[in-house]
């Protein structure tokens, strides 16, 4: 069992889920260093700091800062993440790098940089995936590349990190008012297939990051619409693909 005034390190923490994620962290006692690659604002109670998860010495700063000025590190979360819209035949090398970079890239930086301490404080790494890490839509499929890669090295995580009493919990959101399609990068014709402020409210989304740390739930996938997809995915295949395609020529 964690202490209540347990520390915990947010990444991608400036918005969204992130930051909904550290609100709630600091209103349930815990100590939060929250960092992000934009300035940090008014995130009250928290300890805030900027870092790029792309740049591995940056993570190992901030880790460590945090670590410094705490004493020790009991939870990881690894939200930072970014978009990309593209048709397959339209991917380009320098986008596909930049997103799994961020993605990908910047969780496996951080589990490496936050280990050491995770062993000493029995604690958590809390990685955000997606719906679409076990799905895929059309004209997202980069980004569903990234976080079919992030749920394979959070799979591969538990067992090795559990031999050390680590616990590793993996919760997938569904569409999410955010302003995250806003901010993702677009190739040519592409656009997000389906506006996200129909989605889930970050604050939701947040409640259920909390509500798994505190069990230490091994995986939560969330949205009733999110949890449909993967039903008529994993039981109905050829189904799903008809249906996404239809969707796409509309």
């Amino acid at each position: 069992m964690l202490p209540r005034d347990r520390v915990v390190f947010i990444t991608g923490a400036s918005s969204g889920i992130g930051r909904a994620t550290a609100e709630a962290f600091v209103r349930d006692g815990a100590r939060v260093a929250a960092c992000a690659r934009r300035e940090i604002r008014d995130l009250e109670g928290a300890w805030t700091l900027r870092c790029d998860v792309r740049d591995r010495a940056q993570v190992l700063r901030a880790v460590e800062s945090a670590v410094d000025r705490f004493g020790a590190l009991h939870v990881l979360v690894n939200n930072a993440g970014s978009g990309l819209y593209a048709p397959i035949a339209e991917f380009r090398s320098d986008d596909l790098e930049d997103l799994f970079r961020t993605n990908v890239f910047g969780a496996v930086w951080c589990v490496q940089a936050a280990l050491p301490h995770l062993r000493k404080t029995r604690g958590q790494v809390i990685n955000i995936s997606s719906i679409l890490a076990r799905t895929t839509v059309p004209t997202a499929v980069a980004y569903c590349m990234t976080k079919h890669a992030l749920h394979s090295f959070t799979e591969g995580l538990r067992v090795e990190a559990g031999a050390d009493g680590i616990t590793v919990i993996e919760v997938g959101p569904g569409l999410t008012a955010t302003d995250f399609q806003k901010s993702a990068k677009a190739v040519g014709s592409a656009k997000p297939p389906v506006n996200n402020r129909e989605g889930w409210p970050p604050e939701k989304v947040a409640r259920a990051i909390l509500r798994a740390s505190r069990r230490g739930t091994r995986e939560v996938w969330l949205s009733t619409g999110g949890k449909a997809l993967l039903l008529l995915h994993d039981r109905f295949p050829h189904l799903a693909d008809w249906g996404l395609g239809r969707w796409m020529r509309k």
